[in-house]
């Protein structure tokens, strides 16, 4: 078999130095790209983290508006019964006004 040709030491050692280049770049790059992808990943989670936040403050703000809407209608209602009381009342001093008015004696005052 024929032998190969050979290969002088400067060109031995100028391949072996590409070859320690081409390595040193291959996982450089390797290592980069693994840096990207964490990144991503990491923005990935932090926007994930920031949708859930802003879910949770929706439901916050809705269950606060739940609440504050439970409470209108208690007020409401509250300040409903005290109108129609003071409707009460102001019919019931009419009334008495009235009762009061026509006990005068007929021409008494004017």
């Amino acid at each position: 078999s024929a032998m190969p040709p050979r290969v002088s030491a400067e060109e031995f050692r100028r391949r072996l130095d590409a070859a320690a280049r081409a390595k040193a770049e291959a996982e450089a790059a390797a290592a980069s790209r693994e840096r990207a992808e964490e990144a991503e990943a990491l923005q990935q989670t932090r926007r994930l983290a920031a949708e859930e936040a802003r879910a949770a403050e929706l439901q916050a703000a809705e269950r606060r508006q739940d609440l504050l809407s439970g409470l209108d209608a208690g007020a409401l209602a509250r300040s409903g019964r005290a109108a129609a009381e003071r409707r009460a009342v102001e019919q019931e001093g009419r009334a008495m006004a009235r009762r009061t008015e026509a006990m005068r004696l007929p021409g008494e005052g004017a």
